[in-house]
């Protein structure tokens, strides 16, 4: 089962085009040295997603997704919640989020239903539910869980 999980759900060996990664790291370096604003480089960074693939598409949405939140990097103490809320999310949201209705990723603090014991007692900081039909059908959390059985 665990197998078929993973074949069904999971790319291994992804490639990111050298030229892609190199022009989105150009736009980052020019909104850093100040040389275009925080709209212009978001443009810019949703410009390079046409021709890409899945996957460079969804490492380029967490990129954007973090853009307005850069401007915090003086607070010297962050706590936990704000250090999720602000940075964490909105960039594994940008990552896993497929842009699929069926499938919905948000931040996780629960542990798996009727398994809190001490091997399973970390909870996952991010999940994935997958619907069908509008019901639950599966999430990542439990894909950990049944990692963990064998």
């Amino acid at each position: 089962m665990r197998q078929d999980l993973i074949q069904r759900y999971y790319s291994p060996g992804l490639q990111y085009n050298s030229s892609l990664l190199a022009e989105v790291k150009n736009v980052i370096i020019r909104f850093k040295n100040d040389l275009i604003i925080e709209e212009d480089m978001i443009c810019q960074l949703l410009q390079l997603c046409s021709g890409a693939t899945q996957g460079e598409k969804q490492v380029i949405r967490a990129v954007v997704e973090i853009v307005p939140h850069l401007y915090d990097y003086n607070l010297t103490d962050l706590d936990e919640a704000h250090l999720v809320d602000s940075y964490v999310h909105p960039f594994m949201h940008g990552l896993f989020s497929s842009r699929q209705m069926s499938k919905v990723a948000h931040c996780s603090n629960s542990l798996v239903h009727g398994h809190a014991d001490t091997e399973n007692s970390n909870c996952p900081d991010y999940k994935i539910d997958i619907y069908e039909a509008y019901d639950l059908h599966m999430t990542s959390v439990a894909v950990l869980f049944f990692s963990r059985m064998r």
